[in-house]
């Protein structure tokens, strides 16, 4: 029971990392236009350091699909209170998830 509450508070932590990373990353105004080819490696980039992170956080705290689900849905939440539309947050996540696998 510790391990899962000390795990919440850690998913919770990451999870502000990681939306403090978007929000520099990927402003409402990127965000708003995410499809472009001018802006494609500069996403994809940013993508693969938001993904590094989220990886290395997952493996150091062994989060199972559980953890990775509780944390995907942090994630999902506090990009839609911030205003990205919820086109962006799914298309983000899923491509977090995508290159966290790699």
């Amino acid at each position: 029971m510790m391990r899962l509450m000390n795990n919440s508070e850690a998913i919770c932590e990451q999870s502000t990392r990681v939306v403090n990373s978007v929000r520099k990353k990927f402003p409402m105004r990127v965000a708003v236009s995410w499809a472009g080819k001018s802006t494609d490696k500069q996403r994809e980039s940013a993508m693969r350091q938001i993904a590094a992170e989220v990886r290395a956080f997952a493996r150091s705290q062994r989060l199972s699909w559980l953890g990775k689900a509780r944390l995907s849905n942090k994630l999902k939440w506090e990009l839609r209170s911030l205003g990205y539309s919820e086109s962006f947050v799914n298309d983000f996540l899923l491509a977090l998830w995508v290159h966290s696998e790699n």
